[in-house]
């Protein structure tokens, strides 16, 4: 009987669709842009969410308590997220790594004193500008986390390492 039943069980958990199914939210990407139409940019260490969200447009939300999607929403995986309390939507994120695990930081410029600013760099061609989510300048591959942006006063910015003073 127990052998029976684990068949049984492994059975219509194989045959029982889930968010795995659905094809990844990050997936979609914007025609004008080439990156994720929806997912934004975090750092390496982002929230698990590994579950379905059902989405409109760029906003995802979670399924109903049936797990069915709203009129007008298309259900997608979401690996990445978490929920967003204020706004009651569902933040789908890919992962990119930080700027000075790939490039060597440098210690701050002699006399720059501005407070240590965490962000998001677009690093195309090794210069670096703040990162605008949707601006259609930026390849993913050239998204980076950076824990200290030092603005250069010219549109550009260094990841810089205050540790190394």
């Amino acid at each position: 009987m127990y052998i029976a039943t684990k068949l049984l069980l492994t059975y219509l958990t194989a045959m029982t669709p889930g968010a795995v199914d659905d094809p990844n939210i990050c997936d979609v990407v914007s025609p004008a842009t080439g990156t994720s139409a929806v997912c934004k940019p975090h750092r390496e260490g982002a929230p698990v969410w590994d579950a379905s969200v059902c989405c409109t447009d760029r906003t995802c939300f979670e399924p109903t308590a049936e797990g069915r999607c709203e009129s007008g929403e298309s259900r997608y995986y979401c690996e990445l997220g978490e929920l967003n309390p204020a706004r009651g939507n569902v933040d789908c994120y890919f992962e990119v790594p930080d700027y000075c695990d790939v490039f060597e930081c440098d210690s701050p410029a002699p006399g720059y004193q501005a407070p240590a600013q965490e962000g998001l760099l677009c690093c195309p061609y090794g210069i670096c500008t703040p990162y605008k989510l949707g601006s259609g300048i930026c390849e993913t591959e050239d998204i980076y986390y950076c824990v200290s942006v030092a603005n250069n006063g010219d549109g550009t910015v260094d990841c810089v390492d205050w540790d190394e003073e």
